[in-house]
């Protein structure tokens, strides 16, 4: 799902998804028109926010987290 149909369906105002993301009103406009993309942790924030509905993957086109080899030699 994108950032903006979330956004659209979720029936929350851009005022408050910007404070709930502890992020700056104009920059939810950027990621919603699709201008700028998210860094990783804005992302990250993003798809934590929506349980998942919004993936980093789908606002970044990448995932840069990193993942954690438990065997270790």
């Amino acid at each position: 799902m994108k950032f903006k149909e979330f956004f659209e369906t979720c029936g929350i105002n851009k005022t408050k998804l910007a404070a709930d993301l502890e992020l700056n009103l104009n920059t939810i406009y950027g990621y919603m028109s699709g201008k700028w993309k998210p860094s990783q942790e804005a992302a990250e924030r993003i798809e934590k926010y929506t349980g998942g509905r919004v993936t980093v993957m789908e606002m970044r086109g990448k995932d840069d987290r990193r993942t954690v080899n438990s065997a270790s030699s």
